[in-house]
């Protein structure tokens, strides 16, 4: 498990403040991750609201 907290100058973007609009990861990877579970620890900061889709419907 990994912890995902924004830093200053990260070395990825998944740690930085930048937006990220909803997206797949590694999907060019024949290995792909089996199964990520995410979830909030806060649904707010620095005035913007954090959104995880279901990418399921999104496929459809």
């Amino acid at each position: 498990m990994s912890e995902v907290k924004v830093t200053e100058n990260p070395i990825n973007i998944s740690f930085g403040s930048t937006l990220l609009e909803p997206h797949m990861d590694v999907v060019q990877y024949e290995s792909k991750p089996g199964l990520v579970l995410l979830h909030c620890l806060r649904e707010y900061f620095l005035g913007s609201p954090a959104t995880i889709p279901d990418s399921i419907p999104q496929s459809s």
